[in-house]
């Protein structure tokens, strides 16, 4: 009877025929077929050749569990995770999850679930060293989703010592298995040097690879590097491109971003219209800089009436989003020199004073009202958005004539290096914005001309 389900179900001898499967299925499984009664239940979970009946599931794959068969055990501990055709029921979720993956020869996709159950705590006690050590089992009984789990586990120090070069092998493998989300921190690592040699080709490739595939965070990662022209030429209409499907599938940063190319005419046709409808979506969508770039667009009528009134709103909203991000990002931080509270996100003012001042006599803009200025507002800075800098002459790219402004001239462009963001403590160094569309919100107009 098994046989001839088989035959029915790949038309092997026969025309293919799923209601007939089913119905051998059945019959197979009624006089005791242990494979019979798995792939039963699997008929009625997914409505193949007969209606879908996700109770007759559960007592089919529990039937087939308690004559061990270790798959069946996991999809009864789904069932009961997910409350499908009985209670729902952490416990017995957990406990089928444990047999199937502690079984001879454990279902791998149960190790992952449970490994799943301790990181989570359902069904148990939340349990890191044992989330890992079964990430670990389902990892190298070729699981490709816990593959990327256990990568990041390595790379945090989850449950085990941190460990970038494993960190690199598992990522590795998770995105040569297919894995869109190991495809993008497999092209961090790159990026970055992290576990493995600093290689920016093949960061472009992965950050490639992931997008291709459809993951927005590396389809906003591919924009940027068109955009700058990092790790491959400067395309504007290919950072339009990917700015775009980011934008379509969620990415409020890749909204403020393909906001920004519209309105500028970057790589697309200047649409003021286009420019307003997604800086109101990344706005809505909780991105503060759109949240002043649409203030502005309401405060000066671009591709939208002018209203004052909704201007001021999201100018109101960014502000007060920026004292809830400011105050959030700094619950419970302390500065790792001075183990003094953050006064703003990452931002130690003890230390940074410090860092200011010994770096003054490494600059100066050969005017000394100016010079003091600068080491003023330096001195003083309570965040990165604070800090002032002399930005020397050959930081500068693309410039060109803004507007006359007082007795000076006035000329845009990109910084290079770009500003401050915060202080990296690893590198003892200045992490920076280097961006060019976030750039030109802290460099909107640069007065490189006086007269």
């Amino acid at each position: 009877m098994y046989n001839l389900a088989i035959y029915y179900k790949n038309g092997e001898g026969t025309e293919k025929n799923l209601e007939k499967t089913f119905y051998w299925y059945q019959k197979a499984a009624e006089n005791g077929d242990k494979e019979a009664i798995h792939n039963l239940a699997y008929k009625y979970y997914n409505g193949f050749g007969t209606e879908k009946n996700l109770e007759k599931a559960f007592y089919w794959y529990q039937k087939a569990a308690e004559n061990g068969d270790k798959e069946a055990m996991n999809s009864l501990a789904i069932c009961y995770q997910n409350g499908e055709g009985t209670e729902k029921n952490l416990e017995k979720a957990f406990y089928w999850y444990q047999k199937a993956a502690e079984n001879e020869n454990g279902d791998k996709e149960a190790m992952y679930n449970l490994a799943s159950c301790y990181k989570n705590g359902d069904g148990t006690e939340k349990n890191l060293e044992k989330a890992f050590y079964w990430y670990q089992k389902a990892s190298e009984n070729g699981d490709k989703e816990a593959m990327y789990n256990l990568a990041s586990y390595y790379k945090n120090g989850d449950g085990t010592e941190k460990n970038l070069e494993k960190a690199f092998y598992w990522y590795q493998k998770a995105a040569e298995n297919g894995i869109k989300e190991a495809m993008n921190n497999l092209a961090n690592q790159y990026y970055n040097g992290f576990g493995t040699e600093k290689n920016l080709e093949k960061a472009f490739y992965w950050y490639q690879k992931a997008a291709e595939n459809g993951y927005k965070k590396a389809m906003h990662n591919l924009a940027n590097r068109y955009y700058n022209g990092f790790e491959t030429e400067k395309n504007l209409e290919k950072a339009f491109y990917w700015y775009q499907k980011a934008a379509e599938n969620g990415d409020k940063e890749a909204m403020h971003n393909l906001a920004y190319q519209y309105y500028n005419g970057f790589g697309t046709e200047k649409n003021l219209e286009k420019a307003f409808y997604w800086y109101q979506k990344a706005a809505e969508n909780g991105n503060e800089l759109a949240m002043n770039d649409l203030a502005l667009c309401y405060k000066n009528g671009k591709g939208i009436e002018k209203n004052l009134e909704k201007a001021f709103y999201w100018y109101q909203k960014a502000t007060e989003n920026s004292k809830m991000t400011s105050k959030d990002s700094n619950n419970n931080k302390l500065c790792k020199e001075c183990k003094q509270s953050y006064i703003n996100y990452n931002w130690c003012q003890k230390c940074n004073t410090k860092r200011f001042q010994q770096n003054f006599s490494k600059w100066t803009s050969e005017n000394e009202f100016i010079d003091k200025f600068i080491q003023e507002a330096q001195l003083n800075a309570k965040s990165n958005y604070e800090v002032l800098e002399w930005i020397p002459y050959d930081q500068l790219e693309n410039i060109s004539y803004y507007d006359k402004g007082g007795f000076s001239e006035i000329y845009k462009a990109i910084w290079l290096d770009g500003p401050i963001d915060s202080w990296n403590c690893n590198k003892q160094q200045w992490n920076r914005w280097k961006s060019q569309i976030v750039m030109r919100l802290f460099l909107k107009i640069l007065i490189i001309h006086q007269v």
